[in-house]
This record gives structure tokens, sequence and C-alpha cells, in this order.
């Protein structure tokens, strides 16, 4: 509503001016709406981003969040009062934000997720969570692999620091034919983090592109004569 005011304010301000029944609408109001729209542009970006897609978006969270933040800490303001009546609705949505997705940088959930998603990989952790992360990583691929396998060195790999085992996050699909509790588990380790510098060297893709679709791991060999 306030974009469509902006974009026709002459010819609304010239029938406000005409009618005895509303008052016009003051230059420093114009100037709070501009600021308004200034301030809602990026959550409107990222409203219109994940509203668009047809699959779930929990590797999008950090993204989008740290593109909103960006956005907002980038706006500019013109030096008059409206100007810090926004900067004011800047830092309370910046405030909310802490709040409300504090735990998007605590929850390894959501750090798995989108390292996973070929958009976006490691592009947003630094060195430490990477490595922390594909640890993490590695602990489900094994305990998924060695299901059966109660060995106190399994045991302690696959332990979360609260103590708790993990839940079986890869249960829902197929066991492996081989037997996977034959292999040394170092020499399955070793395998899972080879695996994922390919996973790395793939490169990111478009985030406008569907990572279902254009992702371009596992990369494909083409067998020549």
């Amino acid at each position: 509503m306030l974009e469509r005011m902006q974009r026709f304010q002459k010819p609304l301000s010239h029938v406000l001016a005409d009618s005895t029944d509303t008052e016009s609408i003051s230059g420093t109001e114009w100037s709070k709406v501009d600021c308004l729209l200034k301030v809602m542009k990026p959550l409107y970006d990222a409203t219109q981003i994940s509203c668009g897609v047809k699959y779930l978006t929990l590797s999008m969270v950090k993204p989008l969040l740290f593109g909103i933040i960006n956005g907002l800490n980038s706006i500019e303001f013109d030096y008059d009062d409206s100007s810090e009546r926004g900067q004011e609705f800047t830092d309370n949505i910046l405030n909310g934000l802490e709040v409300r997705f504090c735990e998007v940088d605590r929850d390894i959930i959501f750090k798995k997720s989108t390292y996973l998603d070929p958009r976006y990989e490691n592009y947003f952790y630094k060195e430490e969570e990477v490595k922390q992360i594909e640890e993490d990583i590695k602990l489900e691929i094994v305990r998924f692999l060695m299901p059966g396998d109660d060995s106190q060195e399994l045991n302690v790999l696959t332990r979360e620091p609260s103590g708790n085992q993990y839940t079986g996050f890869w249960s829902f699909m197929k066991k492996p034919t081989v037997n996977a509790r034959e292999k040394n588990l170092e020499t399955l380790r070793n395998e899972i983090s080879q695996e994922i510098v390919v996973y790395l060297n793939c490169g990111l893709i478009s985030p406008q592109q569907d990572p279902l679709v254009a992702s371009t791991y596992p990369p494909t060999h083409t067998n020549t004569q």
C-alpha cells in the first residue's frame, strides 16, 4: 500500500489538495513513507524469495537472515527528522531478528542444512565452524552406516555434547547392502572427508536456481573409449 502511495504521490497530492474533507499529506509525512519503504524493502525481498520456492527452506534461513541484515545496515537515510524515525525502526527490526533467530547460529541442524545446500556450501561460516559442521556430518554418516555397532569408539564419536545419542537422522533411507561394519572406522571417515572435498569443488550454483535440479554434485563421469 505504501509503495502504491509513493508511486502515485503527485496525483494523490493534487486530489487531496482539492478536497475539503481530507487533509493533504505533508512533505514530512512523505519522507516518513520513503523511510518506511527503504526499511521494509529487504524484508519484502526475503519474503518473495522464500515464498517462491517449492521445497523446504531450512537451508535458506541463514542466507536470508544475512541478506536482510546486510540490506538494513546498507540503508542510507536523508538527514531530516524522518531519518531518525527510520533509523530507530531499523534498529528495532535488527534487535528483533537477533532475539527471534538467535538459535540459527548455534543450532547445528541449521548449519548442516546450509552447508549441504549447493547454493551456499561453506560461504557463511568461518573455518572453525566449517570444521565443526563437517565433523558432525561425518558422525551422522558413520552412525547410519554402522547402526548396530556398539563399540565404545563409535559411541564416543557419535555422542552429542549433551550426552544424548543421535536419533538416526538418516534412518528414513534404505540401509546399504554392503556390510559397512567390516570397514575400518578411520578409513570410512577418510572416505567421507574425500567426498566432502568433491562436494565443495563442485562450486556454488546461483541462489536463484533450484538446488534439487541445478546441483552439479555428484559430478558425472563420461566414459571415453
